[in-house]
């Protein structure tokens, strides 16, 4: 058997930072092209095939640096790659965006090869109120695509594999063959981890709490954003600042509009910064006081790791499969529980000695998967 690996959210997203589901491709396109003889392939959407990516144009899509790729040539001047009956093809990346599934059905069908995806979670099709409208419509197709299409499919979690599992037998269809597949945690250096104060972080003398995550409705910033201007009106400035690290998405913009309008913003106690490194964002981390990770629904939850694996101790969702990532070392509450996480936020601000003892439990019993571990097990099983 021959891996193949398709980099085509790779190639889309060259020289911008690794976040989620791009991390996730990136991190196994690169252990492939390091330690395997895997060929690598980008899918061509306007003529519905697939086209061979030479070792060298990999490491260049692999980059996260400003101006990586400039030189790259478009995906239709590549060579077509031909599929044998001894390929294994995986999908990491974001296939339901171009019905690339039906493209590789039928190829499927000429040449017989093997089929592995990657299946982060099913969220438009199980809360389809928290997505971008005709999104769940789109997704359901993928969805049975893969069913119908994959020989594999690698789910994130444990409750993503329930949740995939559940779908389709409500639908009286049987799932592929399914495997759990943990994902790894970035590791960064000392000097990176003790770099201390950088100019995109707050200048508050009180220290901020941060959240790593998109911002969509699903993640439940409105909770913090209400905690917050609450715990203003009755502690004044001298308070920590909420810093939340991400792209702002889809149906927030009233949201957005709120914070903008806020005392809680104009006085910095509220802040939104995005578009960090890797380097950056393990700033945040290590110089929090503590995250939190309040979303009504993940696959996985790779912010509650990454804190984790930077010594943070973090309050997390006790929804989905974020106890799965927390591994029960972090304090899980219900993300509609305004009472309890305010509780809880406020325990760990005005008890030292509280946050203290969570961050020694994390210290004491987290472990995590590198990259390098997790996409090493992961290509190895299939190889």
């Amino acid at each position: 058997m021959t891996l193949v690996v398709d980099c085509t959210t790779a190639f889309a997203y060259v020289g911008r930072p690794a976040v989620g589901i791009v991390r996730v491709e990136r991190e196994i396109t690169r252990y492939a092209l390091d330690h395997t003889d895997a060929e690598f392939v980008v899918f061509n959407r306007n003529q519905g095939d697939y086209k061979f990516l030479p070792r060298d144009l990999v490491r260049e899509i692999l980059k996260s640096v400003e101006g990586a790729g400039e030189d790259l040539p478009p995906v239709w001047r590549l060579d077509t790659f031909k599929f044998r009956c001894f390929h294994f093809l995986l999908i990491a990346g974001l296939p339901w965006d171009n019905n690339q599934l039906l493209a590789v059905y039928q190829k499927k069908q000429r040449h017989k090869f093997r089929l592995g995806v990657v299946l982060y979670d099913i969220i438009p099709v199980v809360m389809p109120e928290y997505c971008v409208p005709e999104m769940n419509t789109k997704f359901t197709r993928f969805v049975l695509d893969l069913a119908h299409t994959a020989d594999e499919v690698f789910c994130i979690s444990e409750y993503t594999e329930k949740d995939f599992r559940a779908f389709l037998e409500k639908l009286g269809l049987s799932a592929p063959k399914t495997h759990i597949f943990q994902l790894g945690s970035d590791t960064w250096d000392e000097d990176t981890a003790s770099a201390g104060a950088a100019n995109f972080l707050p200048d508050n003398p009180e220290g901020y709490v941060a959240y790593i995550s998109s911002i969509e409705p699903r993640k439940n910033h409105a909770l913090l954003f209400n905690i917050w201007r609450e715990l203003h009106k009755e502690r004044g400035d001298r308070m920590p600042t909420m810093l939340c690290v991400g792209k702002q998405q889809w149906n927030v913009e009233n949201f957005m509009v709120s914070v903008g309008l806020s005392d809680v913003f104009r006085k910095g106690l509220f802040q939104i910064i995005q578009n960090l490194s890797d380097t950056e964002l393990a700033t945040v981390y290590s110089n929090a006081k503590f995250t939190v990770y309040p979303s009504l629904y993940e696959g996985w939850g790779l912010p509650i790791v990454e804190s984790m694996t930077c010594g943070k101790p973090v309050l997390i969702s006790n929804r989905s499969s974020m106890p799965e990532a927390g591994a029960g070392l972090c304090p899980a509450l219900d993300p509609y529980d305004y009472q309890a996480w305010k509780r809880a936020i406020v325990g760990w601000i005005d008890s030292p000695k509280s946050l203290a003892n969570a961050a020694k439990t994390v210290e004491r019993e987290f472990s995590f998967y590198s990259w390098e571990t997790a996409a090493g097990t992961f290509l190895k099983g299939l190889v």
